[in-house]
């Protein structure tokens, strides 16, 4: 069993953790599958670990980990890596020690490619110091993008368009769709099918290799305009994955099909990913969505000042999922980490319902139908096995107590629920979704 769901507010007590634990330990036969399937898919964006920068690099634009598991990442003003506690600044009294960094991605064992709108730099890992490793890259003036692909090192800048470095000859060769054209930014990346994706300002192309051509890539009619921001190569479903202004594009390799399956109205999906439930995750100017390809159904996650461990910013910028699966969101406030598989996962009541007030919960109960009863000193929360979640307490019209203190929750052989609080006994009609004062 991977773990259970544990509601944290101000006030919750070391008896009531010990509580979870017990139940936890004892409801192991009944297996994490079941457990997690009472809740919705999108609860495990709920919580998140927060990591911040100081106030003039709070701005996250890349994040990469690199063989041996260290995370770097590029801010608006300079260059960090994290190791699981605390964050380090890189590039200290050298000329990118403010400089934005754009893209960090790995060339080699030994070896980072730093891009930055001052052009590209090759941080050493072992002595973590950069060097000229590849003079003829110093032609590159601001980086927007990067990818190792096919022995060549591809850049996306904002002003020169398309270029790629090969580490073969040593040469530094333009692409742009058109000649003379050359000036588009470039914004990301995506191999598939033994070709290039290139997303940027023009739209959608690619570079075949075999032909050694970059080609604008033939879309329907409304879509041919689109600013591409994001890709994500679906190997699954052979299809191409396109965060434009606006909207989410599946374009499928067979037969060239082009379909909106998410909109997006006065968003850009600036960045996706996938976590390893096949979601898509999907990172905008106004929060993140989780897009669940099998459920065909999208959650938004906000922002909430109520909640220390939400969502530290709306604004994210770059997605990445490491090698555990966990997800980072770079935001314009700092890091937001979704650790996978943690044994317990905390979510802020406010989450869960509209309530300010909290609880101390002290009684925990699995009925006969999958739902779980949480009651304590501000009333009950019920998990239904559907993954609904319900509120009962003085104030609820359709739920009314005439006491929030719960003082035991029980299931007779009747499948009746029965609560008692401070001043009396309720009865749940299962029907209605209701209780009713009985005692």
């Amino acid at each position: 069993m991977k773990g259970f769901l544990i509601i944290k507010n101000n006030i919750l007590s070391k008896q009531t953790l010990l509580l979870v634990y017990i139940l936890v330990w004892g409801m192991q036969a009944y297996g994490s599958a079941n457990l997690s399937s009472i809740f919705p898919h999108n609860y495990r964006y709920k919580s998140f670990k927060n990591i911040y920068f100081p106030l003039e690099s709070n701005i996250v634009n890349a994040i990469f980990q690199d063989d041996t598991g260290l995370t770097w990442i590029g801010t608006k003003s300079g260059l960090f890596s994290y190791d699981g506690y605390q964050i380090y600044k890189l590039a200290k009294e050298t000329d990118i020690e403010y400089a934005n960094i754009t893209a960090i991605v790995q060339i080699s064992k030994e070896y980072l490619c730093i891009g930055t709108n001052r052009g590209l730099r090759f941080l050493n890992l072992l002595t973590e110091q950069f060097e000229n490793l590849y003079p003829a890259t110093q032609v590159v003036k601001s980086v927007r993008s990067l990818a190792v692909w096919n022995d060549k090192l591809w850049i996306g800048t904002n002003d020169e368009g398309l270029l790629y470095y090969d580490f073969q000859n040593g040469s530094i060769l333009h692409l742009p769709l058109e000649s003379g054209k050359s000036k588009s930014i470039v914004y990301a990346f995506a191999p598939a099918n033994g070709k290039l994706y290139i997303g940027s300002y023009d739209g959608l192309s690619c570079y075949d290799p075999t032909k050694q051509v970059r080609e604008t890539v033939s879309l329907p009619e409304q879509f041919r305009k689109l600013m591409v921001n994001s890709l994500l190569w679906d190997e699954q479903q052979n299809c191409l994955w396109i965060g434009a202004e606006g909207c989410l594009l599946q374009y499928s390799f067979k037969d060239s099909h082009v379909e909106t399956s998410l909109a997006l109205p006065s968003n850009t999906a600036k960045t996706l990913a996938f976590d390893n439930k096949n979601n898509i995750v999907i990172g905008t100017d106004n929060g993140l969505y989780i897009y669940s390809r099998s459920l065909r159904k999208v959650n938004h996650v906000l922002r909430d000042l109520r909640n220390e461990q939400s969502l530290c910013n709306n604004v994210i910028s770059c997605i990445y999922v490491d090698k555990n699966n966990n997800v980072w969101l770079g935001t314009d406030y700092g890091i937001s980490l979704i650790i996978d598989d943690s044994a317990f996962q905390f979510i802020h009541i406010s989450e869960l319902i509209n309530e300010r007030n909290g609880n101390h919960f002290t009684h925990i109960y699995k009925d006969s139908k999958g739902g779980y009863w949480l009651g304590g000193t501000n009333g009950l929360l019920l998990f239904g096995e559907n993954g609904d979640v319900k509120c009962f307490n003085t104030e609820t019209p359709d739920g009314l107590l005439l006491h929030n203190r719960i003082r035991c929750i029980y299931e007779d052989r009747d499948r009746i629920m029965w609560i008692a609080t401070d001043a009396g006994v309720a009865r749940y009609d299962r029907k209605k979704k209701s209780l009713y004062i009985t005692i």
